[in-house]
């Protein structure tokens, strides 16, 4: 509810909120073209002994591919030892994305950081690190590197808001 009068109170007009399955989203409620600027996956259920069940696996990486715009940017966090490694090895093997330094993203989009949440909070207080992964999309026609192209231009203050 919050977030919603947040995006009003903005004026914010390219902003969606849907509550669902993010992958059932991903694989029957989105059209299978470059929507996203960003992606944010932020302490999601590790599944610990199931990888099959986790929303980043083989199949949504290349699903969050398919619709993500070039130069558009996979924010990923997570207090699990060892998930957020697994995430930067499944996004490096899809081979559409180069991966980024957090500080990179942070220096070249001012304000640009991911955002406070009760999870983190949770797990910071716990003691447990957190580990942050970045990656930006690369285009069909760019070679790898992260020179090839800029940073995607800073998202609404809203987006570091909610």
């Amino acid at each position: 509810c919050n977030t919603l009068g947040l995006i009003q109170d903005s004026g914010i007009k390219n902003v969606r909120l849907v509550r669902a399955d993010a992958a059932r989203l991903l694989t029957a409620g989105l059209p299978a073209e470059p929507l996203f600027e960003e992606v944010f996956v932020l302490f999601p259920d590790p599944w610990r002994g199931s990888a099959e069940r986790r929303i980043i696996r083989p199949e949504t990486v290349q699903l969050i591919s398919q619709r993500t715009k070039a130069g558009g940017v996979f924010r990923f966090a997570s207090d699990v030892s060892g998930y957020a490694e697994d995430v930067k090895l499944l996004l490096s093997k899809e081979g559409a994305w180069d991966d980024v330094p957090v500080s990179l993203l942070e220096f070249e989009r001012p304000g640009h950081f991911r955002p406070d949440t009760k999870y983190a909070r949770d797990g910071a207080a716990a003691g447990r690190t957190i580990d942050d992964v970045c990656f930006v999309r690369r285009s069909l026609t760019e070679d790898p590197g992260i020179g090839t192209r800029s940073m995607p231009a800073p998202a609404p203050a809203i987006a570091n808001e909610c």
